[in-house]
């Protein structure tokens, strides 16, 4: 005999013992027979170079050069 109790569970008689029954789901997220771990990627390590390395450097000037003001001006004063 199954019953159905009002909070919702289910019972099962057989013979004059009692059992709890569960519902099992149709499928799992993860396979209890293996251990499978998620691969996590690692975060790309960006490197900026220094202010003395020959790309920036080249960079710099010709930024500087594209300026309306002259870097090589004299003050007056």
């Amino acid at each position: 005999m199954v019953i159905e109790a009002f909070d919702g569970n289910k019972f099962c008689c057989i013979d004059e013992t009692i059992y709890a029954l569960e519902a099992i789901p149709t499928h799992e997220k993860q396979s209890k027979n293996f251990d499978f771990i998620a691969m996590q990627t690692k975060p790309i390590k960006r490197t900026i170079p220094a202010m003395n390395h020959s790309w920036r450097r080249q960079e710099f000037w010709r930024f500087v050069k594209m300026q309306e003001h002259h870097w090589d001006d004299e003050i007056i004063a």
